[in-house]
Order: C-alpha cells, then sequence, then structure tokens
C-alpha cells in the first residue's frame, strides 16, 4: 500500500512471547497505519532495544475489537491523531535491570534450573583457573558466559555485568 493512498492497519492478537518479541525486534512497521499488538501470554514481553515507531501500541490482554476497530476509523475520517503525526518520542524504554530480571524469566520459561546450573558449572569449569573440576560451584565467569549465551542480541551484557560488579564486591 506504500504508493496508493490507502492505509494498511495491522490489530494482531498473539499469545506467543517469543513471536512477539521476534516481530518487534526484526519487522518494519509502516509509518501510515496503525500497529496495535495485544499480547495475551503469561509471560512478560522483553521489549528490543531500538526504539519503536510511535504507532506500534503494545498491550497486554484481549482487546474490544468493536472499540478498536472504531477507534481506527474515527482517527481516520477525522484526521485527528493520524500515525504519521504522533509524536516521535519514546514513551518507555527498558531499564537494564528490569530487561535482566524479564530475560532471567525468559530463560527460566525455556530452561530448568537444573540445566542452567549444569550449563554454568560447564562454564565455569572452562574458565576455571585450579587443576580440580568445579562439582557443585560456579564462578563469576561461568555466570557472565551463560548470561552471554542466553541473552544474545536481547541485551548488553557490559551493562548487567556492571550492575553484577555493582552488588558483587567479592
Amino acid at each position: 500500500y506504500s504508493c496508493t493512498s490507502r492505509r494498511l492497519n495491522l490489530v494482531w492478537i498473539c499469545r506467543d512471547a517469543g513471536l512477539v518479541e521476534h516481530f518487534l525486534e526484526n519487522v518494519e512497521f509502516s509509518s501510515d497505519g496503525y500497529s496495535l499488538i495485544y499480547y495475551t501470554g503469561k509471560r512478560s514481553i522483553i521489549l528490543p532495544e531500538k526504539k519503536l515507531p510511535s504507532n506500534v501500541f503494545l498491550f497486554n490482554g484481549r482487546p474490544n475489537l468493536e472499540r478498536t476497530i472504531s477507534g481506527i476509523i474515527h482517527s481516520i475520517v477525522s484526521g485527528e491523531g493520524l500515525p504519521e503525526e504522533l509524536s516521535k518520542k519514546v514513551v518507555t524504554n527498558t531499564p537494564v535491570d528490569m530487561r535482566a530480571k524479564l530475560l532471567v524469566e525468559k530463560a527460566l520459561s525455556l530452561y530448568t534450573v537444573d540445566q542452567l546450573f549444569d550449563y554454568t558449572l560447564k562454564a565455569s569449569n572452562f574458565y576455571n583457573e585450579s587443576q580440580e573440576p568445579l562439582t557443585n560451584e560456579i564462578n563469576y565467569q561461568g555466570v557472565l558466559s551463560t548470561m552471554r549465551h542466553l541473552l544474545a542480541n536481547d541485551c548488553n551484557v557490559d551493562s548487567i555485568t556492571k550492575i553484577f560488579e555493582q552488588v558483587d564486591v567479592d
């Protein structure tokens, strides 16, 4: 619709957090239509670090479709609050400490605590300087390695490292 006078508005209802996160991170949303995403899942959504366009809205819960569609039609017919005229101001940016918490929650929804411990133990042994292998304890480098693996491109590990260093004085 980019070469026409028509608008494409998206009303998407999804309960898969990973799918919503993938689309928010990788899709270029149109600037001349509304993108209304209604997330109905249980796990918290991790917002991408990049700024979303001001016409992309993410809601928790199911929509009232009659009110939603009527609102879109009213906005376009009246010319008030058109998507391309919305402020470019970012409404929210998830702070690093909250983002880390959400990413750990995401990891715990994908892996068991035992799986995470085993992975961290293997990483700790890789970085272990002593000759004896670790069996029931992990080290700082192992935790950082696990965080890098889990977070991948979702978050800046250096920011989380700074938070670890503020808490851990050893």
